[in-house]
């Protein structure tokens, strides 16, 4: 999730860590502050594990050497602990790009990178723009993930296709109808262009939004929504349990 209050910033993050009374221990290191909730039951050295993967997931993706900034990585016990940090938002992790903060209720044993949140914080500060559209923006950090649910994202996808009618250009345009199919399903979607036609052309989606890759490579979406599915039925979904009806 991006978020991009402008007034949400270090300093306000300090104040609101003070106000809310919650008890926060603190590492350090030369591209990012950790700051961990007290009564986690991990020892700090996870959550800065936790960071450093999703970092260098990302500069790998994004194929960058290092970083000229410093970002700050929140965090939290429960839904209420983010409420009280995040300005009143409750959803599992969110990053406030502009300000460079992450905030997160706190998963160490999570399949994948974990890198979704920071991701976003890492491409707006790559590329200067926030995203055009929705479905760019959590695609290219499902994919930074690496997987979803634990299950790979081509194999999900399939899963979904094979048990759900949809349409690539539907869920482009109502993206926020139903996330427990849009995230993988752009996800996946993301992968599939960024291995055939690389970041470049995934960085034209993010920048223009994904309807207007024709203006990139001259394919229309329902041409790449073609090779997708022939990429994608080669995945096996057979052992895959996900809730399409929640």
């Amino acid at each position: 999730m991006v978020g991009c209050q402008n007034n949400f910033t270090r300093i306000a993050l300090k104040k609101n860590i003070e106000k809310s009374s919650l008890l926060f221990r603190k590492v350090n290191s030369a591209n990012y502050t950790i700051y961990i909730e007290q009564n986690q039951p991990f020892v700090d050295s996870l959550y800065q594990s936790k960071v450093q993967k999703a970092l260098d997931r990302s500069k790998q993706i994004l194929k960058i050497d290092s970083l000229n900034f410093k970002f700050s990585y929140v965090f939290v016990n429960s839904s209420n602990s983010m409420k009280l940090i995040a300005n009143k938002y409750e959803g599992q992790g969110i990053a406030f790009v502009e300000s460079k903060v992450v905030i997160e209720q706190a998963q160490i044993n999570s399949n994948g990178y974990g890198a979704h949140e920071l991701f976003h914080l890492i491409i707006y500060h790559y590329t200067g723009v926030l995203p055009k559209d929705g479905f760019s923006s959590e695609g290219f950090a499902v994919f930074s993930d690496g997987k979803w649910w634990g299950y790979n994202l081509h194999s999900v996808a399939n899963y979904i296709v094979n048990n759900k009618q949809i349409r690539i250009l539907d869920v482009i345009q109502d993206f926020r109808r139903n996330e427990i199919v849009s995230y993988p399903i752009s996800g996946s979607f993301i992968k599939f262009i960024y291995e055939k036609y690389g970041l470049e052309t995934v960085l034209y989606c993010y920048k223009h939004g994904i309807i207007n890759t024709e203006q990139f490579i001259h394919k229309k979406i329902d041409e790449l929504e073609k090779e997708w599915r022939n990429e994608i039925k080669e995945w096996d979904y057979k052992t895959i349990d996900y809730p399409l009806n929640r």
